[in-house]
């Protein structure tokens, strides 16, 4: 999977682990490799048996292959994870299809900066598409830099979200790191939706204020001696606090037209992750004065 590694100084370069194959394959008719014509045709049809998959190749390509060839190669991409095997046949690993599709994204994304960055730059600026986008960084930030060690990790929101988008996989992902924390999750939103969504991480064990006034500028990330600003435009805000305000409970809100029209609505958010260990440490300590003893 797409993560951020530990650079020197450490901040975080993308990269492709050494783990699992980052191959890109040419799709189609003009698949260049026996290995790209193989997942071309398992991107189209599947599963496969190795016989069904040699008769294709054969129809496909203007050269002669034979069987023993097109198994060693189904072999070679199984060892690599990017095709699996079901029974005598074969298909595309659901992992593979994942990490492709990362890799695109983040990929994007990075394109999508404003000018060539230095990933060992501290503080590292960054900008992102949508509000999705900078959720997706932050869970791929959490599940590289969480350790299995309960720290402290500081949450300050806009408003409490999560929950609403637990349909998806990478909210449930981000639901984890939280509850793998010690975590304290702080918003200036005190609405209907904040408060059921504040007692929802409550029962979780999850330390959570509603109304919060210095969670009222900028929503941050503090773990360890990271911090990491997200600057959301204030057209943005304005359209989650709308919905928020005009709603009762969740149950008051179309999820899915609320994601796309708001959530994947491209606009620019710029990030910033900065290591520093002293305003880490004071922001954990103004974030828990918040919460009285028990809460």
């Amino acid at each position: 999977m797409v993560e951020f590694k530990k650079a020197s100084p450490p901040l975080y370069l993308l990269i492709m682990p050494t783990g699992s194959s980052p191959i890109l394959p040419q799709f189609g008719s003009k698949a260049g490799s026996t290995k790209d014509a193989i997942i071309s045709i398992l991107s189209e049809e599947w599963p496969l048996t190795a016989k069904q998959i040699y008769n294709k190749l054969r129809r496909q390509q203007a050269i002669g292959i034979s069987y023993q060839a097109v198994h060693k190669t189904l072999n070679t991409l199984q060892s690599h994870r990017i095709i699996a095997s079901q029974g005598m046949a074969y298909l595309l690993d659901n992992e593979w299809i994942k990490n492709i599709k990362e890799f695109s994204e983040h990929l994007e994304t990075a394109y999508a900066l404003n000018e060539p960055q230095n990933p060992n730059a501290n503080p590292l600026n960054l900008m992102f598409n949508s509000v999705y986008d900078v959720d997706k960084f932050l869970i791929g930030f959490g599940k590289k830099e969480i350790s299995g060690k309960k720290e402290v990790l500081c949450l300050h929101w806009t408003h409490f979200w999560i929950p609403l988008f637990m349909f998806m996989e990478e909210y449930r992902q981000m639901n984890e790191i939280l509850a793998a924390c010690n975590t304290y999750s702080i918003t200036r939103g005190n609405t209907a939706i904040d408060r059921q969504f504040c007692n929802f991480w409550r029962k979780k064990g999850i330390h959570a204020k509603c109304g919060v006034d210095s969670a009222s500028t900028i929503d941050m990330v503090i773990y360890k001696d990271i911090v990491a600003e997200v600057f959301y435009p204030q057209a943005i805000k304005y359209e989650i606090d709308k919905v928020y305000e005009r709603a009762s409970g969740a149950n008051d809100i179309d999820a899915d037209g609320f994601f796309r029209n708001v959530f994947e609505k491209k606009v620019r958010i710029p990030v910033v992750i900065n290591r520093n260990k002293g305003l880490a440490q004071f922001l954990k300590k103004q974030t828990l004065s918040y919460f009285r003893k028990g809460e």
